[in-house]
């Protein structure tokens, strides 16, 4: 074979002892000229069976000379995507990547299917050799006597390309494929079928294919739901089809809810890359899930889950619906694994401790995320306290502390029932699907002159009161003056919904503090207290940030002292669930909220709500700073038609759920 120099030294050294014997060696090959080496006409006489030279057989280029040049076919730098692929002029065929490219969505590859293939257009049809060179392709493609495929270690890369086919060969593809499986029975069509749909353009699925390809999904669901009452090995069959193309995430994804109970029928317990947690806790459940605490430590190079006993800890208390779906990110990339909290401690399957990045838990209706941080450049201090992860911000000497916020569920708005509410405090759910810093205090004067070296504020009596009398559009230049003297530092405002959900902190009454408020608790108008409770002390100012409680997240003052800006437009709330609202795209006035010393107690409730002019100043209004992912709105707001603050405010309550969170791995 040309490319291989030692088969062609065997292929000379034999046909030569032959001749010597006065014997001439005759072959009769299924390749076209091309692939004929000049030497090895020199003692043979050959013929090519390539339906172009008939039965004449080929002549010696240079008969008689031992320095003839062999005929090489085209080649092309490389015909298989990884670095193992095999070498030689023969494997380096121009036609080879395309006639792999055309096989990817097969099962398994016959003769007659993949001469099928190969006729699909001229030049290789023309080339019956590429043939043998496919089934000798290792280790890129498997080969027995019957037939072959791509392994799994190169499938998903052919079928990456598959993807850059014309829909209509893509289409001519599928039809050779299940007219030479038509015989086969209906696991290998349907596997094709759906491996097929899953890289085909959107427009190659047209209406001839629609109804075989439900047919195809429907015979892996009754398969998957017949479980072990399936006749013959389903067992077999569900651990050879994952071993084959588990490596295949886009198949697996699209078709999660289909695959999940065949992958449980193999009995592993490692998960393929694409189906998703809820199907694989569907197929592997057995019996009602039954919740339990447990908590995530770390014991030497490992990672335990422990059952809880209510003890204090810097790690996280989860709570399990049965079993669990275990992701972990490592240098080595992105595994998942079932695990059953039947017996304590359960480990984590992660050999080295140090080197995971990431643990993604999944129970039931509850999704854990934990990352490992480190301290940011532009962080002073990267710590744990009573309160959870906080993080301090340093500028000229000048600290702001952040708290970490988990992401989770909760009802935004306020229950029809909660005393002095308004019509338009819809309530909602929203979800927080990230997590995010908030800083544990407003903005202080002294913060604020550390960046601007300036203090607008009405009430300087301590550096440490809030920052008031301040407008959007300055926070918003206060803010990029920040973000240039700490390069990397993501801070902006926070969103409407991170505020009330950091204020309430887990908590569904009017204040994160139950039912009522006291003066000793929150700096309001004392005069006016809420709902019929008892009139207390009005101070007329603001008083230092961090001087009265913090809610249970560690948070002050999110009930009065200042009114605080959010980076959303005011606007009346929706009435669906809502995933990270923004707020509305277009209006004028900008949010406020927390209430304030001048306000009575009505305003300071978690979900009161006021709206106001972008470029309105008060000294009853500052703010507070968010770090990490947001809308980041840095630019002047619109021109307004509004002054002074509203004069009533729009209310919101919310209820919290277990359902989502993640906790940095510090």
């Amino acid at each position: 074979m040309p490319g291989d120099r030692a088969r062609v030294e065997a292929w000379q050294a034999f046909t030569r002892r032959l001749a010597e014997h006065g014997a001439l060696p005759v072959a009769w090959l299924p390749m076209s000229p091309a692939l004929v080496p000049a030497e090895a006409l020199r003692y043979t006489e050959l013929h090519c069976l390539d339906g172009a030279h008939g039965l004449r057989a080929l002549r010696a280029r240079k008969a008689g000379t031992a320095a003839a040049a062999p005929v090489s076919p085209p080649t092309v730098p490389a015909a298989a995507p990884a670095a193992d692929s095999p070498t030689g002029a023969v494997s380096r065929h121009a036609l080879l990547p395309a006639l792999l490219t055309r096989l990817a969505c097969c099962v398994r590859v016959e003769p007659g299917l993949l001469r099928a293939l190969r006729r699909l257009d001229a030049d290789a049809a023309a080339e019956p050799g590429l043939e043998a060179i496919v089934w000798s392709y290792a280790p890129v493609v498997a080969a027995g006597s019957r037939f072959c495929e791509i392994t799994p270690a190169y499938v998903a890369a052919y079928r990456d390309r598959f993807f850059a086919l014309a829909a209509a060969e893509q289409q001519e593809i599928l039809r050779r494929i299940l007219d030479a499986h038509a015989w086969r029975g209906r696991s290998t069509e349907s596997a094709e079928l759906l491996i097929w749909q899953a890289h085909a353009r959107q427009e190659a699925v047209s209406d001839e294919f629609v109804a075989r390809i439900d047919e195809a999904r429907d015979w892996f669901a009754r398969f998957g739901a017949g479980g072990r009452s399936v006749l013959g090995d389903a067992a077999g069959y569900a651990g050879d089809l994952f071993h084959r193309h588990g490596d295949d995430r886009a198949w697996i994804a699209a078709n999660s809810p289909l695959l999940a109970p065949i992958w449980a029928l193999a009995g592993v317990d490692d998960i393929p890359a694409g189906l998703q947690p809820a199907d694989v806790a569907a197929a592997r459940q057995r019996g009602a899930a039954v919740a339990s605490t447990w908590r995530l430590q770390q014991q030497n190079d490992r990672f335990v889950l422990l059952p809880d006993r209510g003890e204090a800890g810097r790690w996280p208390t989860l709570t399990l619906e049965g079993g669990v779906v275990c992701g972990l990110r490592t240098d080595a990339g992105w595994r998942q694994r079932w695990l059953e909290p039947c017996a304590a401690p359960l480990t984590l399957p992660l050999a080295h401790a140090a080197k995971l990045s990431e643990i993604a838990l999944d129970s039931g209706r509850r999704h854990y995320r934990l990352l490992r941080l480190q301290r940011p450049p532009w962080a002073k201090e990267l710590a744990r306290d009573g309160h959870g992860l906080y993080l301090d911000v340093d500028c000229n000497g000048v600290v702001q502390r952040f708290r970490w916020i988990d992401p989770g569920e909760f009802m935004m708005g306020s229950p029809p029932d909660e005393p002095e509410r308004r019509e338009d405090e819809v309530q909602h759910p929203v979800t927080l699907s990230r997590g995010f810093w908030l800083a544990d205090t407003a903005c202080t004067q002294a913060f604020w002159q550390a960046v601007t070296g300036k203090n607008p504020s009405h009430f300087q009596g301590d550096p440490g009161n809030p920052v008031e009398s301040v407008s959007w559009d300055e926070v918003q230049t206060f803010i990029g003056k920040l973000r240039r003297r700490l390069p990397g530092l993501p801070a902006r405002l926070p969103t409407e919904a991170e505020w009330e959900y950091a204020c309430r902190a887990g908590t569904t009454t009017p204040f994160s503090f139950g039912d009522q408020i006291t003066p000793d608790r929150v700096n309001y108008n004392g005069n006016y207290p809420y709902a019929g409770g008892k009139i207390g002390r009005y101070r007329g100012q603001t008083v230092p940030v961090a001087s009265l409680p913090a809610n249970a997240w560690g948070l002050y003052e999110m009930h009065g002292n200042v009114w605080e800006w959010c980076a959303d437009r005011f606007g009346a709330y929706p009435t669906g669930p809502q995933v990270d609202p923004q707020g509305p795209r277009t209006g004028v006035a900008r949010v406020l909220r927390g209430g304030s010393w001048r306000y009575n107690g009505r305003y300071v409730r978690s979900a009161c709500r006021l709206g106001n002019e972008p470029d309105g100043r008060h000294d009853a209004i500052g703010f507070r700073l968010a770090l990490g992912p947001g809308e980041q709105v840095l630019s002047p707001a619109e021109p307004v038609t509004r002054k002074g603050l509203a004069a009533e405010p729009t209310t919101r309550r919310s209820r919290t759920t277990e359902s989502s969170s993640t906790a940095p791995l510090a």
